[in-house]
């Protein structure tokens, strides 16, 4: 309501400029959106890797592009850029384990119970695996050893199994003779989860799922060969994981040691100004002990506006605009409060405006105007009751 109220408010005046309203809400839901490439300081990471990269063998310079996670030249084809797998969680899988797989262990879920049916096609997949290897599946889960769990969950990779399917169906049943191979229970529930996610229809089934870091890439989203190209140690996904301290404090101490030639000391420099930039932009919002690899979807509503704050801040066309922010210093230290209130001041140095939704007394005091709305909130309010110009 209030930030409705708001933007009535700047209808009503003369001269409007360019508006962006920053709303106490987060709808960023893409897992490819990060701190570093919404601000455009993963460009730049990318840039320079690509200028100054250092590699062992006589690899020839890839593009910039081979080092962006959301492009197929760049991206690790495991996770396909995201840094992590959606798995099946074995222990919530399995919800009876005092009970035998083929009767009753997976019951506990309707994925579960559809894939452990006592007559259905994967259990006497499973009981012909056991047979082969001399595995009994008819003990209970627990009593298993780790040899036949592992089988059970993981399968056996492209064995193929001549199975003789007993199937039971109301009043239809028989026998029907297949050749297989044996997935495993986990593979078989993260295949289904998967081609439902696609069309929305996999969320029934997360309560099953868990998120890990993907091991051919190790979370850092990029393809191995392109972990190689370093600059004095690091490669780009280890950067792009610091934060804005920790980058700073790299520049500070490594980073101008690491290039001999001209050309490349000249080009390290004006890398060095342009990032500097963005992460004492991102310090002064309070933001900089956060990792810039940190997904935009886990950040809480305050910080996701005071990353947008850094995107106006280190933009150069960023003069004459109007932002309205709702609540902007919710959860914050006084110490970050007076870092945010010097970037205001950037910003309206700059010739932006400011219009803040707030309770805060050091926000309010540091205002050159104060408009009180009222009399009472929600819909019983909305009105000017005071204009105080400081």
């Amino acid at each position: 309501t209030a930030v409705k109220a708001g933007v009535a408010l700047l209808k009503e005046s003369h001269g409007l400029v360019p508006a962006i309203s920053l709303q106490k809400k987060n709808p960023v839901k893409n897992p490819r959106s990060t701190m570093a490439t919404y601000t455009g300081l993963y460009d730049i990471y990318r840039l320079m890797f690509n200028r100054l990269g250092k590699r062992a063998d006589d690899e020839l310079r890839p593009l910039s592009t081979a080092f962006s996670f959301n492009n197929e030249e760049g991206a690790c084809p495991a996770c396909k850029g995201l840094g992590s797998l959606t798995v099946c969680d074995e222990n919530r899988l399995i919800t009876n384990p005092e009970k035998s797989l083929t009767s009753g262990a997976l019951d506990g879920s309707k994925t579960g119970k559809f894939y452990g049916e006592s007559h259905g096609q994967y259990v006497a997949t499973l009981l012909t695996v056991g047979q082969k290897l001399g595995i009994d599946y008819s003990v209970s889960y627990k009593d298993l050893d780790e040899n036949a769990r592992n089988i059970a969950m993981n399968g056996c990779g492209e064995d193929v199994f001549n199975v003789d399917w007993h199937y039971k169906r109301g009043a239809h049943e028989g026998v029907h003779h297949l050749q297989t191979t044996w997935p495993g229970f986990l593979k078989l529930v993260e295949t289904e989860y998967h081609r439902k996610h696609a069309d929305a229809r996999g969320e029934a089934m997360l309560a099953l799922m868990k998120v890990v870091a993907c091991e051919h890439c190790q979370g850092f989203r990029l393809k191995p060969e392109r972990q190689r190209h370093m600059i004095r140690g690091l490669h780009i996904g280890q950067v792009a994981a610091m934060s804005a301290d920790e980058v700073v404090k790299w520049f500070e101490d490594v980073f101008p040691e690491a290039f001999e030639e001209e050309l490349e000391k000249k080009a390290a420099e004006m890398f060095r100004l342009s990032i500097m930039a963005h992460l004492e932009a991102l310090q002064k919002t309070g933001l900089g002990h956060l990792s810039a690899g940190r997904m935009l979807k886990t950040l809480s509503t305050g910080e996701l506006q005071r990353l947008k704050l850094v995107t106006g801040l280190s933009s150069s066309v960023s003069n004459n605009i109007l932002y309205l922010l709702d609540e902007p210093t919710g959860g914050l230290h006084p110490r970050d409060i007076k870092q945010l209130l010097n970037l205001f001041n950037d910003l309206t140095e700059a010739g932006n405006t400011l219009v803040c939704i707030t309770h805060e007394p050091m926000l309010m005091t540091a205002a050159s105007k104060i408009i009180e709305l009222g009399p009472k909130g929600g819909t019983k309010g909305g009105w000017i009751v005071e204009e105080t110009h400081l």
